[in-house]
């Protein structure tokens, strides 16, 4: 079966198994760049930054490879910025959950810091 794309004249349902594999590449370079510690503001930013270079990188090949897009120049430009977007929705919806999660934190240590006074 096909399925119509944007840029592209049909996509396969090899799209199926396409998209777990970018899943667990993006994982991996997540896991590498970015790991479960807190870092400086400064040191957070350099590796959100290198972190977006290589998941646009990983789905520029990946991309090019399973053939969802043209590799030209509109090509990648159309593609880097669709990874951008989702970049960015991404990353806004992590600092709104984890905010509200400290946000959260934060009122309970209060109550019980109230509660033993």
């Amino acid at each position: 079966a096909a399925i119509k794309a944007s840029g592209v004249s049909e996509w396969t349902t090899d799209i199926l198994w396409h998209i777990p594999l970018l899943g667990f590449v993006a994982t991996i370079i997540t896991i590498i760049i970015i790991g479960n510690k807190d870092y400086s503001r400064r040191e957070g930013i350099i590796r959100y930054a290198i972190h977006f270079v290589f998941l646009t990188a990983a789905v520029l090949i990946l991309g090019a490879l399973f053939q969802w897009y043209k590799p030209s120049f509109f090509g990648c430009s159309i593609m880097t910025l669709y990874v951008a977007i989702v970049y960015a929705f991404t990353y806004l919806a992590n600092y709104i959950s984890s905010k509200k999660s400290a946000d959260e934190l934060n009122a309970a240590l209060e109550r019980r810091r109230n509660d033993k006074k």
